[in-house]
């Protein structure tokens, strides 16, 4: 294997290519508890509107995670415009 670093100068040096490798899809700890954090704070808030319901699953992207809220039976969407403002976006 060759090292196809490059040199500009004497104070910088390219990073190695290796830096853009798919690494595995595992997160730490620390991710996992503000997961499940913000899962609590989603739920907690519909509670606070009187919409029940939960937290189904969390799509974790590089830039965005996405939580997806299952409605229990009866519950109506018209009251989601008015909760919008008070989720947590962080």
């Amino acid at each position: 294997m060759t090292n196809n670093t490059k040199t500009f100068g004497k104070e910088y040096q390219l990073p190695s290519p290796a830096l853009l490798d798919r690494h595995n899809d595992e997160t730490c700890e620390q991710d996992e508890n503000y997961l499940r954090e913000a899962s609590l704070e989603i739920e907690k808030t519909l509670d606070s509107f009187g919409i029940s319901g939960y937290v189904s699953a969390i799509s974790v992207g590089p830039r965005v995670t996405r939580f997806e809220i299952a409605l229990n039976p009866g519950v109506r969407t018209v009251s989601f415009p008015k909760l919008r403002p008070t989720l947590p976006w962080r």
